[in-house]
């Protein structure tokens, strides 16, 4: 939902004011959508490289290939399902402008809220 649109509380509408208090920011490498039959489940992943030291190079990526390296949640939202349309097109602007889809491709800057 846009900063401009107002949820209705019994026929009325209220202003919406996001708030963003400070938290720190976590990088996902991977992710994943689920649904259920009431909501949408995106999962985000970080894959940490493992350290892997000159004097035992070739042995640790043997190693690594047997075991593999994991992914670590590092954040899960739930969405709404009837709520999770609203989310596809910002999301399809931006990929559209660095896909180079979009007329105005690399001149925006800022973003869209979503709820």
């Amino acid at each position: 939902m846009a900063e401009n649109d107002k949820p209705e509380a019994e026929g009325i509408q209220l202003p919406i004011h996001f708030r963003t208090p400070r938290k720190p920011s976590v990088y996902a490498s991977h992710f994943f959508v689920q649904e259920t039959p009431d909501e949408i489940i995106l999962s985000f992943y970080e894959v940490n490289q493992p350290l892997i030291t000159k004097d035992r190079e070739k042995e640790m990526i043997d190693e690594i290939r047997i075991t593999g390296i994991t992914a670590e949640c590092v954040a899960r939202v739930v969405v709404a399902k009837h709520k999770f349309p609203s989310f596809l097109p910002p999301i399809q602007e931006i990929v559209d402008r660095i896909t180079g889809k979009h007329e105005n491709a690399g001149n925006r800057t800022d973003s869209k809220e979503t709820s």
